[in-house]
């Protein structure tokens, strides 16, 4: 475990095993979390992560994406998304929603395995988003967050 301010300073590049990355890169700015995503991938050829799609909600999440969004990053980098674990956990209600949602393991230059070498069940064309999410409503508050923060501040203060 490497504590740091991503938005600040990137650690030291040290090859692990495994890297987890789980619910982070949303709360950081899209540039900076590209940067990021290139340590990460420079750390492990394993990775488990996950973060916030669009209409999720959370505390500070300024870069909500699409899973598609992250697969095809990691693919640029050349990984390969893995998600045959997802039937394992995703009708458990025991583990977060997001976490069943948003969870995905990428690999890179593993060694030939039926398993590893599986297509994703969900393919190019699909992505798992949890009813929460596709019933959540927008408030105001949720439609003020979605202006430029000048913007909503005055707004704010005003109401």
């Amino acid at each position: 475990f490497t504590p740091c301010d991503l938005d600040i300073t990137i650690p030291i590049v040290q090859k692990v095993d495994l890297l987890v990355c789980t619910e982070v890169l949303e709360h950081i700015g899209y540039n900076r979390s590209l940067k990021v995503l290139d340590y990460i991938v420079s750390c492990s050829d394993i990775i488990l992560f996950s973060a916030a799609i669009p209409r999720q909600g959370g505390l500070g999440h300024i870069n909500e994406q699409r899973h598609s969004f992250w697969i095809s990053e990691f693919g640029k980098r050349g990984f390969q998304n893995f998600d045959l674990f997802k039937l394992e956990l995703i009708n458990n209600p025991e583990i977060l929603y997001w976490l069943r949602q948003n969870l995905f393991i990428f690999h890179k230059n593993q060694p030939v395995d039926s398993i590893l070498n599986t297509k994703p069940i969900l393919g190019n064309e699909f992505e798992l988003v949890s009813s929460y999410v596709l019933n959540k409503e927008y408030g105001i508050s949720e439609i003020l967050k979605k202006i430029p923060s000048s913007l909503y501040r005055s707004i704010k203060n005003r109401i």
